[in-house]
């Protein structure tokens, strides 16, 4: 992501490590605008915000945690990471494949062979995550 926010950001010019996810969008945009994230909107319950504001990370290149789970799908692409790990899978097979993002940060080497638990876990994390939002699988649809 590249900002700009000459009030705001510390220190221009740097490139910072700590990964970050466009849901952290709404988040950072509801703490400088100093309000509230909605509970609800036009009658209907809206799902807690999944986002973490990006304004300790802008001001001082730093973010308490760095390993929360982030999740994403895209017309059949399918990814989760979470801290030095990050699994993928693509429509039709969505087979997963285990990067250490680590040591291979350009998903060169497909490692989920070598750390089967790890990907098990990390698919059944992702699993649970798609039932929840209503992900839907191409060819289910």
């Amino acid at each position: 992501m590249i900002a700009h926010w000459p009030a705001g950001i510390v220190r221009p010019n740097a490139w910072v490590q700590p990964y970050a996810h466009v849901v952290d969008i709404m988040a950072t945009c509801a703490e400088v605008a100093r309000v509230p994230y909605p509970t609800s909107h036009q009658g209907r319950v809206l799902k807690p915000l999944r986002g973490r504001s990006l304004l300790p990370l802008l001001a001082a290149d730093s973010l308490a945690d760095d390993s929360r789970p982030l999740y994403w799908e895209h017309i059949g692409h399918q990814a989760m990471r979470q801290g030095r790990w990050k699994i993928v899978s693509h429509a039709p097979a969505y087979r997963w494949s285990l990067f250490d993002m680590k040591t291979d940060p350009t998903e060169l080497r497909d490692v989920a062979t070598d750390y089967p638990k790890v990907t098990q876990q990390m698919a059944a994390g992702y699993e649970a995550w798609a039932d929840e939002v209503g992900v839907v699988k191409r060819g289910e649809e």
